[in-house]
């Protein structure tokens, strides 16, 4: 598929290490599924789903795609500063998104003469002069931690999150007191960290909702349910036409 942005920029360009729009496909697919059969139900008849990839990652963007069509092929960023920092050992996002947001983080920052410098003192000029303020910004961050911009943002009121890796994200309090995560015991690699799907229930089963059967793995056992005798599933198997794992 192809990637499309709004504003290219080399620097911010960059690809994420997930497949993230075939799981989007998988959730879109899973609310047309379930809308078409509630629509059976009530109406009667069946209904065509047309879910591709392409659909999906357009889906999810339907706003900034109207955004970047309503503005002129330009659409401006909603304030500044506003981003994801490198600190001194990580990662923080930060968001100035009123006047006095951007006062304070400033002074956080160590740089209250920004809060009034001319090119930089309404949120107009900021977002016209970003290319200049930004990287004042990002250098003064690199001098302090993530935990340390975060404690000192926070007590300012400055909207903040430090960006969490996949153990900080397991070993939070939050997440363990909503049980956010379920960890069933795999028949070989043991204890695996499930997410809970959001409005379901986390997994509680046994193996068949944990392990996935391999190529084949039930070949022979679903044709015999489909009336196939032993000896048409040999001569399926002989020829290629199907795949079976002893």
């Amino acid at each position: 598929m192809k990637g499309y942005v709004s504003r290219p920029d080399p620097e911010q360009l960059q690809r994420i290490s997930m497949v993230a729009i075939d799981m989007m496909t998988g959730l879109y697919a899973y609310q047309a599924i379930a809308s078409a059969v509630l629509k059976r139900f009530r109406f009667g008849g069946g209904q065509y789903i047309d879910c591709s990839l392409m659909q999906s990652a357009a889906a999810f963007q339907a706003a900034k795609i109207a955004e970047h069509y309503l503005e002129g092929r330009t659409p401006q960023v909603l304030y500044v500063p506003v981003g994801t920092m490198r600190t001194r050992d990580g990662y923080l996002n930060v968001s100035a998104m009123r006047e006095h947001h951007y006062v304070a983080m400033m002074k956080v920052i160590g740089k209250p003469e920004l809060a009034t410098d001319p090119r930089f003192d309404t949120k107009e000029k900021r977002m016209e002069n970003e290319a200049v303020l930004m990287p004042m910004v990002r250098e003064a961050f690199l001098t302090r931690t993530t935990s340390e911009w975060s404690e000192l943002l926070t007590e300012a009121g400055v909207m903040n999150s430090p960006v969490s890796t996949y153990d900080d994200f397991m070993a939070d309090p939050h997440v363990q007191a909503v049980n956010s995560l379920a960890w069933p015991q795999h028949q070989v690699v043991g204890k695996i960290p499930v997410p809970k799907i959001p409005g379901t229930e986390a997994i509680r089963g046994g193996p068949e909702l944990l392990e996935a059967p391999r190529n084949g793995q039930h070949t022979k056992t679903i044709l015999r349910e489909a009336g196939y005798g032993d000896d048409e599933i040999a001569d399926l198997i002989e020829t290629a036409a199907v795949m079976a794992r002893a």
